[in-house]
Formats: structure tokens, C-alpha cells, sequence
């Protein structure tokens, strides 16, 4: 039992950062590449706020709008694939939960928002070390969010086309109330 709780403890430590790398300055930021940073609040289905203030925006999908009826089952998904508890998040005490963060583009759009990839660590395997969610594929993948036609990078175009596919198959999310 002494064992388990000491491996238990060793693995936590590894998971909480020990091979994660530590949180980016925004002058460091390079497209394409994993940049670490810590995410404080869940806007929506598809946006989340960094500790700065700084917006991420998940490429690649779209989530329904505030107005939308799966709005606020499609920011639950979010907040639970990044971590967040949103009873956290609406308390005056945020509780930080890292993220890596691959830009598409190294400057916000037009509204202030980076365009990025986001990926959660979830657990760590001996052989492989950490393994990360790729939260833009995740909420394709369980229909909390819908394929954006309207991308200039195609990078997982096909990883996300099949995503939709499958929870249009399964008629989860968003398409279990579809005809």
C-alpha cells in the first residue's frame, strides 16, 4: 500500500508539470509548434481565456453561439476536456489548468482572438510519457461542436471530417437533435 502511494505521488508530480514545458511569453509564441500556457476561464464551446487575458479560439470547429440551445452543453464539454470546473470558474478564485497551445496564425484576428490547436495533458504512460487530449477534435468527436468550412489551414482537416462523421453516425451532441 506504502508503494502505491508513493508511485501515486511520483505520478502526479510528473503529470502536474515536471515534463511539461513552463507557461510561453507571448513574444516567444511560434506558429505551428506546442506553447504551454494556463487557461482561467471556459467562454463557450470553443474559446477559452488564458491567465493573461488573451483569448484562444479553437480552429478548425464551430460551437453554437450563446443564443443557440446546446450553447451551454457545448461549453460543459470544453470546460470538462480542458479541466475547468465551471463552478471554479464562476467563483472569485480561478483555478489554472495548463494547456499547450499550437497557433495557427502568430497575431490575433480581427477581434483580438488567436486561432490555435489546443491540447490538455490527461495522463501519463510509462512507455509514451504524457498523453495529451486534442480538445478541437474531441468536441468534433462527441458533436459538442461542427467542422468550420471556412479554414485556411488544413492540417486536420481529414482528422476532423471523420470526428463529425462519427458522432453524425452515433447522433451524439448537436446531432442527436438533428433529422
Amino acid at each position: 500500500m506504502k508503494r502505491l502511494v508513493i508511485l501515486l505521488v511520483c505520478w502526479i508530480l510528473i503529470c502536474a508539470g515536471c515534463t511539461v514545458p513552463t507557461e510561453h511569453r507571448w513574444e516567444e509564441i511560434q506558429p505551428n509548434q506546442l506553447n504551454a500556457f494556463w487557461v482561467t476561464a471556459v467562454l463557450s464551446g470553443d474559446k477559452i481565456r488564458l491567465t493573461d487575458g488573451n483569448l484562444i479560439h479553437y480552429y478548425g470547429i464551430q460551437a453554437p453561439s450563446p443564443k443557440d440551445d446546446y450553447f451551454e452543453i457545448s461549453r460543459n464539454a470544453n470546460a470538462h476536456l480542458v479541466g475547468i470546473s465551471l463552478k471554479e470558474e464562476s467563483s472569485q478564485v480561478y483555478s489554472k489548468r495548463r494547456v499547450l497551445v499550437k497557433f495557427v496564425f502568430p497575431k490575433p484576428d480581427d477581434q483580438g482572438t488567436y486561432q490555435a490547436y489546443v491540447h490538455y495533458p490527461v495522463s501519463y504512460d510509462p512507455e509514451k510519457g504524457i498523453v495529451f487530449r486534442f480538445v478541437n477534435q474531441e468536441l468534433l468527436a462527441f458533436g459538442y461542436a461542427i467542422v468550420d468550412p471556412n479554414v485556411d489551414d488544413h492540417t486536420y482537416a481529414k482528422e476532423f471530417l471523420e470526428a463529425q462523421e462519427i458522432a453524425k453516425q452515433k447522433r451524439l451532441g448537436l446531432w442527436g437533435s438533428r433529422k
